[in-house]
């Protein structure tokens, strides 16, 4: 990362997860709770083994090996590689949107601005599809026979294939240590992969930081150039700098809005005062709007969740006959 002086500067990160958790032990042991488990999460950092037990149960998934042991233990190591690939990809396709010139980089690098693109718009359908059925108390039995008769998995195993090829594509014309990195994301996202998370760091040439138990929160404390790969996502956007810095799991999309309209406000390389920073200035603050909207109905969403739960606590346990 570049400070104002144009020296490399060590980048540092908190990933923070606050959803479900599940014990590990009874998840895979004899219990075999990942049969009967609900799914929870968000649907867009899902790999195409949750859709699969989502769409046709535990019994298709465990006819599947490879498929069945990403369910077990790497679905937080997947949505770590999806979380990647968007922060790579998210400000770039801004102000490209925003009609920035092309950048002179490799046509990968607009290939996988593509191939992210087609990613998160197609699962971004679905999860506003099963979000409204839920937020308002619906019948969501159309909307499952819907992911069903679209083969949800099979699609989204196609759409991270196809980033997964734009990774090494773009890994075969960076240097050495961004291709570490680009490949390692691309591990991430590989449902054959047997890489653990602290294999796929080794491999991305970072060294992970101490975990913070009871809260959900870990670091990893990243080299000075392995930012370098979102700085080439960005040429491809027409930018000759990284505008994205890496910032908080939660509420991301809101703090990447922010930070892309900080640093819109100061000259960029290759992107032309007046006209186009306007535009670009009015597509964040439309982005950003819309952010705020799906984070507020969210929060209702989860006040009712809990409003639910109150209800369900105060009721006798057994009615009568």
């Amino acid at each position: 990362m570049l400070s104002a002086n144009g020296q490399e500067e060590k980048a540092s990160f908190w990933l923070c997860d606050l959803g479900l958790a599940v014990d590990s032990q009874s998840w895979t042991g004899e219990e075999s709770l990942w049969r009967v488990t609900d799914i929870g999460g968000d649907c867009r950092y899902w790999p195409a083994s949750c859709w699969m037990v989502h769409c046709y149960g535990a019994d298709y998934l465990e006819e599947r090996p490879h498929l069945c042991k990403q369910y077990q233990s790497r679905l937080d190591i997947h949505a770590l590689g999806i979380t990647a690939i968007e922060i790579l990809c998210t400000g770039a396709l801004a102000l490209r949107s925003a009609g920035a010139p092309a950048g002179d980089t490799a046509s990968c690098w607009s290939e996988l601005l593509d191939a992210w693109k087609q990613y998160h718009e197609t699962v971004s359908d679905w999860w506003q599809a099963i979000y409204s059925v839920f937020s308002a108390g619906g019948d969501f039995r159309p909307v499952h026979a819907w992911l069903v008769e679209i083969n949800a998995p099979d699609k989204v195993l196609d759409l991270v294939s196809a980033m997964r090829k734009a990774l090494a594509s773009c890994a075969e014309e960076s240097d050495p240590s961004t291709a570490h990195l680009l490949r390692a994301v691309a591990e991430a996202t590989n449902e054959d992969s047997n890489m653990d998370l602290m294999e796929i760091c080794k491999m991305a040439d970072v060294i992970p930081g101490p975990c913070v138990n009871g809260t959900g929160a870990s670091a990893i404390d990243a080299k000075p150039h392995d930012t370098s790969s979102v700085g080439s996502a960005d040429m491809a956007a027409g930018t000759q700098e990284g505008l994205l810095g890496v910032m908080a799991e939660n509420d991301k999309s809101i703090s990447k809005c922010e930070i892309i309209q900080r640093e819109a406000s100061a000259p960029t390389p290759g992107l032309p005062n007046g006209r186009s920073t306007l535009l670009l200035k009015a597509k964040l603050e439309e982005e950003h709007a819309r952010l705020s909207g799906d984070l507020q109905r969210l929060q209702l969403h989860r006040s009712r969740v809990v409003l639910a739960k109150s209800i369900l606590q105060q009721l006798p346990q057994s009615l009568p006959a």
